[in-house]
Parts: C-alpha cells; sequence; structure tokens
C-alpha cells in the first residue's frame, strides 16, 4: 500500500481513553501470566492504531502546512497527545508494579520497563497545559518555517529543500547554503520583532511574553509573505490560539497590534 493510500480515522477520544483504563484495570486484576500478556498485546495493538494516525496526519500536515483537514488534525493531535499520556502513565505503572513483571521481563526484555520508570520521572498531569502549548507553538513555527523563501544560487529555496545543500561535499557550497539560512533567519527575526516594538504603542519588545510575541510573529509573516493567506485570517487564527495561553487584555493587546500592523503594512 502506497503512503498516499493510507487510510486517517481521528480517534474518539473519549472512547479511548476509556479503553486505556479498561485495559490497566485488566491488567492489574490479571489472575496469570497468560491473562496479563493477553491484556498486553491488546495494549499494543491499541498503541499501534492510534500512533499511526498521529503519525499520518503530522506527515500529511508537514508535506502541506496549507492543508486545512490536516492543520486541523494536527491541532487535535496537539491536545489530545498530551491528556492521553496520562493513561498511559496509569499503563506503564501497572506495568511496573505487576506480579507478572519478572516474566514480562524474561519474553519482552527490560526496556520498556526502563523507559517506563524514566517516562514516570518526566510526567505530572499539571504539565498537560503546557505540553499542549508547546504542541500548539511548535505547529505555528514549522508553518512559519514551510513558507520560507531563501534566495540562494539564482534560485528560490524552501527550509526542507535548502537542508541537503548544507551538507553538500563541496566546502564552499556547504558553507554559502549555511549562511543563506542564518541570514534569512536573522532578517526576519529582527524585521518582526521590530515590527511588533513599533505597532506596541510605548511597550518594549522585551515586555512582551514570549508566547504573544511568538504568535505574533507568525501572523506578521503570514501577512507579509503568504499571499494566500488573508490579513483577516491570520489576525483570527493568532487570537485564537492566544485565548488558549493568554488573559484577554493580552489577547486584546495582541489583536491591536496585528491589526495596526495590516492596516500601516498592506496598504496595497
Amino acid at each position: 500500500m502506497k503512503f498516499s493510500e493510507m487510510p486517517y480515522t481521528r480517534p474518539d477520544a473519549e472512547a479511548l481513553k476509556k479503553q486505556m483504563s479498561q485495559l490497566t484495570e485488566r491488567l492489574q486484576n490479571a489472575a496469570s501470566y497468560e491473562e496479563a500478556r493477553q491484556v498486553f498485546l491488546e495494549k499494543e495493538a491499541a498503541s499501534r492504531t492510534v500512533e499511526t494516525q498521529a503519525t499520518l496526519a503530522s506527515i500529511r500536515h508537514s508535506i502541506d502546512t496549507r492543508d486545512t483537514f490536516y492543520d486541523g488534525e494536527e491541532k487535535f493531535w496537539n491536545t489530545f497527545g498530551p491528556e492521553l499520556e496520562e493513561y498511559e502513565q496509569a499503563w506503564k505503572a501497572a506495568m511496573l508494579d505487576s506480579p507478572f513483571r519478572k516474566d514480562f521481563s524474561a519474553e519482552y526484555g527490560d526496556l520498556m520497563f526502563l523507559n517506563a520508570e524514566i517516562a514516570r520521572k518526566c510526567f505530572k498531569p499539571e504539565i498537560i497545559p503546557e505540553m499542549q502549548q508547546e504542541n500548539d507553538l511548535t505547529q505555528e513555527y514549522e508553518k512559519l518555517l514551510a513558507s520560507a523563501q531563501i534566495p540562494f544560487e539564482g534560485k528560490t529555496y524552501t527550509l526542507s529543500q535548502l537542508t541537503p545543500l548544507k551538507s553538500d561535499p563541496d566546502d564552499a557550497r556547504r558553507l554559502a547554503a549555511w549562511q543563506a539560512d542564518a541570514k534569512w533567519s536573522m532578517e526576519h527575526a529582527a524585521e518582526l520583532d521590530a515590527d511588533i516594538e513599533k505597532y506596541a504603542k510605548g511597550w518594549r519588545f522585551e515586555r512582551i511574553s514570549l508566547v504573544a510575541s511568538a504568535i505574533m510573529r507568525v501572523a506578521m509573516y503570514e501577512m507579509l509573505y503568504m499571499a494566500d493567506i488573508p490579513a483577516g485570517v491570520a489576525i483570527n487564527e493568532a487570537v485564537e490560539i492566544a485565548k488558549n495561553y493568554e488573559s484577554p487584555e493580552v489577547v486584546k493587546f495582541i489583536n491591536g497590534i496585528l491589526g495596526s500592523f495590516a492596516r500601516g503594512e498592506l496598504k496595497d
């Protein structure tokens, strides 16, 4: 089967959480290794299905970040993935505490238990909102990078297209590719930050939160360099994202700056 033919279906979030809870409970109540092993295999099958769907959504979104369907699916996984992690942690705890741990180790090795111990130290339910926020900001950043137009050797490249050239066997060409990448990044970072400060009406850029500035950078870049995204759409998307992470006052602040930017810089 070709990758393009692989079916994608968004999972039922609540049904999957319920299934995970039931599998964990069955593992905890297993009366024999054979029973526990059967539950383990069911859990592995369910996890593979979920991971396949998440990977399909991620890859298809990365292929074309302007695809509205997979952009929405990526946002779903941004939120659902961290929520599901809480149920994964409950499963891992049940595995670590299982009276059949030695039997599992004998058949499947100790690595999954070592990984479970590490994962348990790196997760708390309280950080789920931060994990979701990180996912959303990463998605917006990836969309920004995917839209880059970098001049090099008389042609225009995206960052993905330029990447192989940064490993070119020719030293001079490899160096030039790295310099083109760095120049684009520095020019646009400085440009967008200057625009934010210009329209912030008395606010120094350093006073603006990292989340707010990141949201505004993406929106401004879309308005300046992505002709297929209307200014209103870029602003509305930025405001909706900001509502998840900033106070109403900051959301209003972001909306005002982006509106002023659009009126001042997009006169044509």
